[in-house]
């Protein structure tokens, strides 16, 4: 419960799971789960679902929820734009 208040307070969502009052980058659980994906998956990734998706506001994310460094987190994608993840690609 107080790691999800510091997370609420942190990302400022309003709705840990309710799709009916939010939309689905706004419900916690999903905020949540894109930031624990982006510090656990073994590749670099853009988390592009969730709004406030800069590399920063990622790591404050996972330490907060988890009070550990990530695993991987890798920090190659966070801050692209789509237009120049495009011309990487």
């Amino acid at each position: 419960d107080e790691r999800r208040l510091a997370f609420q307070q942190l990302r400022g969502w309003e709705y840990w799971n309710n799709y009916q009052e939010a939309s689905w980058h706004e419900n916690g659980t999903e905020q949540a789960a894109d930031i624990i994906v982006w510090g656990l998956l073994d590749r670099p990734i853009k988390p592009i679902r969730i709004t406030d998706n800069s590399c920063a506001e990622l790591m404050a994310g996972y330490l907060t929820l988890t009070g550990r460094l990530p695993l991987h987190g890798y920090l190659d994608l966070c801050d692209l734009s789509i237009t120049e993840l495009s011309a990487n690609s």
